[in-house]
């Protein structure tokens, strides 16, 4: 799967040297026509490698042009796996944060949300991945003022943090700054 590796190369490549990232691009982009003409269009590495552009174009800020990868990502996903997927998990994730990035609470709620969801079933309770998903779904929250949600995500997820990393760890430490902030409004 060269097209894979060729893809978390181009990302490498970006964090490497963020000035020249259209080369980054272009390597993804050929690895996307090589998944399709070599797997079709519903494969799992065609859908990966439509994460990894996204996931270019959002470090790079745009927004619009990561939102039409990550479609794309999600649709194959969800056609080769069903909903409760990692994939699908990730993908809707990258998309509420996204979405939040361009001040689209609604659709960031909407995406962060479904990430939770499917995280539920695939994780147990106190999984980091479920944390880290009520922590964005927090900071949420307190954009959009909902002030006692938010501190309900925050408390989940630094009690995830906590139980999996110990008061030290910067997820854990986050969490509880954000908490510390909410108090002092």
């Amino acid at each position: 799967y060269a097209t894979t590796a060729i893809s978390n190369l181009a990302m490498a490549l970006y964090e490497k040297d963020p000035v020249n990232y259209y080369r980054s691009i272009d390597m993804m982009k050929s690895c996307i026509k090589s998944d399709l003409n070599l797997f079709g269009k519903y494969h799992p590495d065609t859908a990966k490698t439509f994460l990894n552009i996204g996931g270019l174009y959002s470090k790079i800020g745009e927004y619009d042009k990561a939102i039409e990868y990550l479609d794309k990502c999600l649709n194959i996903a969800t056609n080769i796996y069903d909903e409760h997927h990692q994939l699908v998990s990730t993908a809707c994730s990258n998309l509420g944060g996204i979405y939040f990035k361009k001040n689209d609470l609604v659709m960031a709620e909407r995406f962060l949300k479904r990430c939770i969801r499917i995280d539920k079933l695939l994780y147990d309770e106190h999984h980091p991945n479920l944390g880290v998903s009520k922590f964005n779904l927090a900071k949420l929250f307190i954009a959009s003022g909902n002030f006692n949600k938010a501190k309900s995500n925050l408390l989940d997820a630094r009690e995830i943090f906590w139980m999996n990393f110990g008061s030290d760890h910067p997820h854990t430490q986050m969490a509880s700054e954000k908490l510390k902030e909410l108090n002092d409004r």
